[in-house]
């Protein structure tokens, strides 16, 4: 099973053929202590006093699991844990009207605040940690661009800065996972 990071997942299991009052666990193990057989960690599951248990889960990383209970053993479950793409950094190239007499200048790597002058283009290349199949920068006001994929992996938009703003980057990878855009902030004036 595969789930966003922090969803909640809920854990079903039922006792079949038992009229005796038992105790089902949910037995745990972390991927990173996967290697160390006594790293199994154990949560009682609620019971509905019909043979059916449940546990509501909410985790981080990924994790594998089985069911315990009545000295019976369910198989090993996975449960994959997928984080959406993120913005790793921005690459800023400006471009000046001619009228300024300014070179064009690349800034590489931004993570912060973004501070240009007005009339000065911009284009922005977040590469994203994940393959990520498509990406939108959404501004202050609610409009926006889409940008272009590229083969390497990165996106490109550009736009014309003719006013003060801020922007936001929202990406999703070829899976459907999405990023709310809380990523990539940068202001212009």
């Amino acid at each position: 099973m595969r789930i966003p990071s922090g969803a909640p997942l809920t854990i079903h299991a039922r006792l079949v053929g038992n009229q005796a009052p038992v105790v089902a666990r949910l037995m745990r193990i972390d991927e990173a202590s996967a290697a160390d057989a006594e790293a199994w960690r154990s949560t009682e599951m609620l019971d509905d006093g019909a043979g059916a248990f449940t546990l509501d889960l909410k985790f981080a990383d990924s994790f594998r699991y089985r069911v315990v209970a009545a000295g019976l053993e369910s198989p090993v479950y996975e449960v994959r844990v997928a984080r959406a793409p993120r913005v790793a950094s921005l690459d800023i190239d400006y471009a000046y009207p001619a009228s300024l007499g300014t070179a064009a200048a690349q800034r590489t790597g931004w993570r912060r605040r973004l501070r240009t002058r007005r009339d000065r283009r911009s284009s922005d290349r977040p590469p994203g940690r994940r393959a990520v199949s498509q990406g939108r920068l959404t501004f202050a006001d609610g409009t926006g661009i889409e940008l272009e994929t590229h083969a390497d992996g990165t996106l490109a938009g550009g736009w014309k800065v003719a006013a003060n703003g801020s922007y936001r980057v929202a990406l999703s990878d070829r899976d459907g996972l999405k990023s709310n855009g809380d990523t990539g902030v940068t202001s212009f004036v």
